[in-house]
């Protein structure tokens, strides 16, 4: 009797797995990527024709259950010039059925217009956002594999997605998205604008040696909390920085990473403070104020020998600067803009609101409104803040993010 051969099938990978050829279809695939990927879309893989990729992608099935199937189009369409010409690839397009020419042909077109940005071997991440609510986050591993493109998704658990949602890989994808470009890119991006609130305050009661090293140390958890929302961290004064928010693609809308790292922020500030409170009796409570702003503008890659940064041409940071500095005791603001084009889902976890003076007496609590910046800015903060040049702009107050 001979012993069992070593066989490898990809029903032993527990993570779904699949295999593109260079023909637009699905050569193999597990059972794990027909129930997580296409969510049962395709038929068992049992010998029966090839699914195209496309048609998986454009079934009414599909589109059905995931919302943001642009994106997963997006997706394989680099990977897939990972594995073939772009001239291979316009003439695999011109063999589909007309609709889902007419459908695909111009967000095609605009991803075959910019240069390819995949390597042979590539690892990243990618989000499903399902019609139920649900948000799946998959690692991504991608590699050539004879004549067609392997793709193994790993599911990030629930408990390690606040860790690992967004990686650096993540945001180096973000911005090899823009030095795809040769010249600055138009695209819609969000401005979280960071100030410590009282600098004047604590600087001037702290030895200076000690208030930067309180501020370097303040600093350095600003940075690691707005990288791991998917931020490009950049500084804009002694007692602030910034984070940039850029979507991954024409489709993704990412205010729900931007809104969590505000709100997380205040919380790693509010920990850091009972650090210094414990530790060295200090007494004042260490808060960030914050302002949040949605820009539609040019951004560009900037080269120096200090290395690569994004940076923005319009007058987004100076209005996310602007808010944050008439902020005050680690209150987020955010303009009007940031609630543009926000997903249904997103606002309905969001608590956010203004509170409004009656009579004189008492501040009540309006949720869900805006109100103008003069009516909200402190008449100290007022001489800091030309309230003119934000004549106009909504603004309200975020609270909390449930869920």
């Amino acid at each position: 009797m001979q012993p069992p051969s070593a066989t490898l099938s990809l029903d032993d990978l527990e993570s779904p797995a699949i295999l593109i050829d260079d023909k637009l279809k699905l050569a193999w695939y597990n059972t794990a990527s027909d129930a997580q990927i296409w969510h049962h879309t395709i038929k068992a893989n049992n010998g029966s024709p090839k699914p195209n990729l496309f048609d998986l992608l454009l079934s009414t099935k599909y589109r059905a259950t995931v919302d943001n199937w642009r994106s997963w189009v997006t997706f394989f369409v680099d990977q897939f010039r990972a594995v073939v010409p772009d001239k291979l690839f316009r003439n695999r397009i011109e063999l589909m059925d007309p609709s889902a020419r007419e459908r695909l042909g111009p967000l095609i077109d605009t991803l075959l217009d910019s240069p390819a940005a995949l390597d042979s071997i590539y690892s990243g991440s990618l989000r499903q956002m399902l019609t139920s609510g649900e948000v799946v986050i998959f690692h991504t591993i991608a590699t050539n594999f004879k004549n067609g493109r392997l793709i193994i998704f790993d599911p990030v658990q629930k408990d390690q997605l606040r860790q690992s949602e967004f990686s650096k890989r993540r945001i180096e994808h973000r911005i090899r998205s823009v030095r795809r470009y040769p010249n600055p890119v138009k695209l819609p991006y969000y401005i979280l604008s960071v100030e410590l609130d009282r600098p004047d305050i604590i600087k001037l009661e702290m030895l200076e040696d000690a208030y930067s090293r309180m501020t370097n140390a303040i600093w350095n958890q600003c940075v690691a909390v707005i990288e791991r929302f998917g931020g490009v961290f950049g500084k804009h004064t002694d007692g602030g920085c910034y984070g940039q928010f850029l979507p991954g693609d024409a489709f993704e809308n990412i205010v729900g990473a931007a809104i969590q790292c505000s709100l997380e922020l205040g919380e790693t500030m509010a920990d850091l403070s009972r650090e210094y409170k414990l530790r060295w009796s200090w007494p004042h409570d260490l808060k960030l104020n914050i302002g949040l702003h949605r820009e539609h503008g040019f951004i560009g890659a900037l080269s120096s020998s200090a290395g690569e940064t994004l940076s923005g041409m319009g007058d987004g940071l100076r209005t996310a600067s602007q808010l944050s500095s008439l902020a005050q005791n680690g209150q987020i603001l955010a303009s009007k803009s940031v609630f543009d084009h926000m997903p249904s889902e997103v606002q309905e976890r969001l608590r956010f609101g203004i509170y409004r003076r009656e009579s004189g007496l008492r501040n009540t609590f309006i949720p869900n409104t805006f109100t103008s910046i003069g009516s909200i800015a402190d008449a100290d903060k007022s001489n800091v803040v030309p309230l003119e040049e934000l004549r106009g702009i909504g603004v309200t107050q975020i609270f909390d993010f449930k869920g």
